[in-house]
């Protein structure tokens, strides 16, 4: 499968991305922009999120920047539909 991407924009610390899937169990990654060029350069890189066997995934953002979050099936095959909700600082997550 080939990554699904979402370009989140600039996020504050204490806000929420919650992903929902639908589907196969698949790695959910938070990435900043630098860590996101390296995922997709196939070099070490740092992010929130991990293998997702359950949905909706929340991960907080750490620090103010510009987030995207990748979603893939490691070396496994699957089929997943997903989508991203930003929750802001304060509000309750779904």
């Amino acid at each position: 499968m080939t990554p699904q991407y979402y370009d989140l924009g600039y996020l504050s610390r204490g806000e929420t991305v919650v992903v929902s899937l639908s589907g196969s169990a698949a790695f959910v990654r938070l990435l900043d922009n630098d860590n996101l060029l390296r995922y997709k350069g196939g070099q070490q890189h740092h992010y929130c999120g991990g293998q997702a066997t359950q949905s909706p995934v929340k991960l907080d953002v750490q620090y103010f920047g510009h987030w995207h979050v990748a979603i893939d099936f490691g070396e496994f095959n699957g089929i997943v539909k997903s989508s991203v909700q930003v929750v802001p600082y304060g509000a309750k997550p779904l």
